[in-house]
C-alpha cells in the first residue's frame, strides 16, 4: 500500500471511530481483508496509519460484530513484531485480555483475543505487559480444563 494507497487508508480508519454502525464496522471489515497481504501487515500498523489505537478503542468500547473484526484484524497484524511493540506502547495488551476475560469461553471474541495473546506473548515486551495486566491469574485458569484452550493457555505462559 504505502505511498499508493492515496489516503484511502487515513480515512478508513477515521471511518472506525464512527457514530454509524454500519461505517465502523465496513471499516473494520476492509481492514481485515488487507491485513492478509503481506506487503499490508507492517504498513497498517505502523504509527503513521493510527490503525493500531484505533482498533484497541473499538475492542475496548464495543462487545459485538465491530470487537470481533478488530480482534480479527489485530491478531494478523500481530504476525508482525513491529506492530507487537507498537501494541504495546499504545496499552493494547490490558484491552485484550479484558476482551479474553469478558468474552464467553469458546465465543468467536474468546478464540480472537486468545489467538491475539498468544501471538503477541512471543514478544517480550508484551509477554511483560500481559504479565503485568494480571495475565497469569485470568490464562492459568485453561490449564485446569485442557484440551486445545488449554495448550493454548500453556504457549502464552510458556513465555
Amino acid at each position: 500500500m504505502g505511498s499508493k494507497d492515496l489516503g484511502l487508508v487515513p480515512a478508513l480508519v477515521g471511518m472506525i471511530s464512527s457514530d454509524s454502525r454500519d461505517a465502523r464496522e465496513n471499516a473494520l471489515g476492509t481492514f481485515w481483508n488487507l491485513s492478509f497481504a503481506d506487503e499490508n501487515g507492517v504498513y497498517m500498523g505502523s504509527k503513521y496509519v493510527g490503525l493500531l489505537p484505533a482498533l484497541v478503542a473499538v475492542i475496548s468500547s464495543d462487545s459485538g460484530e465491530a470487537r470481533v473484526i478488530a480482534l480479527g484484524t489485530l491478531w494478523i497484524l500481530c504476525l508482525y513484531h513491529e506492530n507487537i511493540e507498537y501494541l504495546v506502547s499504545c496499552s493494547g495488551m490490558p484491552v485484550v485480555l479484558d476482551a479474553f476475560q469478558s468474552s464467553p469461553r469458546g465465543s468467536v471474541s474468546f478464540q480472537k483475543s486468545l489467538a491475539v495473546l498468544m501471538v503477541s506473548g512471543r514478544n517480550i515486551s508484551a509477554a511483560r505487559a500481559i504479565v503485568v495486566a494480571g495475565g497469569v491469574e485470568v490464562i492459568s485458569p485453561l490449564l485446569d480444563i485442557g484440551g486445545v484452550d488449554g495448550i493454548k493457555a500453556a504457549i502464552i505462559l510458556s513465555f
